[in-house]
């Protein structure tokens, strides 16, 4: 185990008596006690899986479970909404630097969002307009940045790729331009 890998998990020990202390807060108000959410982000636990080229830690897996498992056992709930957070970091990897850095790029960026592609993509002069409802959105209420699943239409009819099946995209979209619906 290198010294960046015992340093991660080192961070997550340090945080464990924060979580301890607030998941009645949890467990009440259904998300993330702000002093956990500040702790997990100031020691950039969000930012294992996002490369470093986006100024990412590039944790290697096996040491990014190590230090899920270490936070998800001092309380289930703080250990799921790590590691969705920081397994949707792997998109950096896949997108073009420019997006990437848009998206990654603010030190507590967090992406949450659904893959399933229930949302409609079309067309337009320039890039693409989605809408769509998607479900199951984990820690989506602390992401500056959604994401959604959608199918590309074209007309009212689903495009199809060359293979037959419908061409499904991923798009990513700022918060802000999202309405959030608590259910």
């Amino acid at each position: 185990m290198s010294a960046d890998d015992k340093l991660l998990i080192e961070r997550a020990l340090q945080i464990v008596p924060v979580i301890r202390e607030s998941r009645d807060f949890g467990e009440r108000q259904r998300r993330l006690a702000p002093s956990v959410l500040a702790a997990l982000h100031d020691a950039r636990l969000f930012r294992m899986m996002i490369p470093r080229d986006v100024d990412g830690l590039q944790a290697d897996p096996t040491t990014s479970m190590a230090v899920v498992e270490t936070i998800a056992a001092a309380d289930g709930a703080a250990g799921w909404n790590l590691m969705i957070g920081m397994a949707y970091g792997i998109w950096a990897s896949r997108l073009p630097l420019d997006a990437a850095r848009t998206i990654y790029g603010a030190a507590n960026a967090v992406v949450a969002g659904a893959l399933r592609p229930t949302g409609r993509l079309r067309g337009v002069e320039g890039g693409f307009i989605a809408n769509g409802r998607w479900t199951f959105a984990s820690r989506i209420g602390h992401s500056d940045w959604w994401l959604g699943g959608c199918v590309v239409h074209e007309g009212d009819a689903p495009k199809k790729t060359a293979a037959g099946g419908p061409d499904v995209r991923l798009v990513f979209f700022p918060a802000a331009d999202g309405t959030l619906i608590d259910t």
